[in-house]
């Protein structure tokens, strides 16, 4: 999984339905997944910046990893596309700004959704 999708350069990749079961395996010990959703017809010029915003965490979230800490792989979610998936299993959508979602494939729990920089629900 780690050839396919490294930390630093993850964001060059898209969930779609080429990479969702690399990304959200539930056998065996998968790493959590992280997700920045983005709509491109709610963010319009600023969906390519997002991109980038995803990417730069990403890798700050690589460089900052506890040793022994479970892993985390990173892909961006056209929140358009998505929308109906995104909705139905973390009750999110994609809006004017990135929504990011860290969830546990294996057992279908999210463990954060942030918007604007906050958790939800804080």
């Amino acid at each position: 999984l780690r050839t396919l999708f490294p930390y630093t350069t993850l964001f060059r990749s898209e969930l779609s339905g080429q990479t969702y079961n690399d990304l959200m395996p539930t056998t065996g010990s998968p790493p959590l997944v992280g997700l920045a959703v983005l709509s491109r017809a709610s963010m319009g010029d600023g969906f390519e910046e997002g991109k980038k915003e995803a990417e730069r965490l990403a890798k700050g979230w690589a460089e900052r990893k506890k040793e022994g800490a479970r892993d985390v792989v990173w892909a961006w979610v056209d929140g358009d596309k998505w929308a109906g998936w995104t909705k139905g299993m973390y009750g999110i959508k994609g809006g004017k700004e990135v929504v990011w979602v860290v969830a546990d494939p294996k057992v279908r729990f999210v463990l954060g959704v942030a918007w604007r920089g906050k958790l939800m629900g804080s």
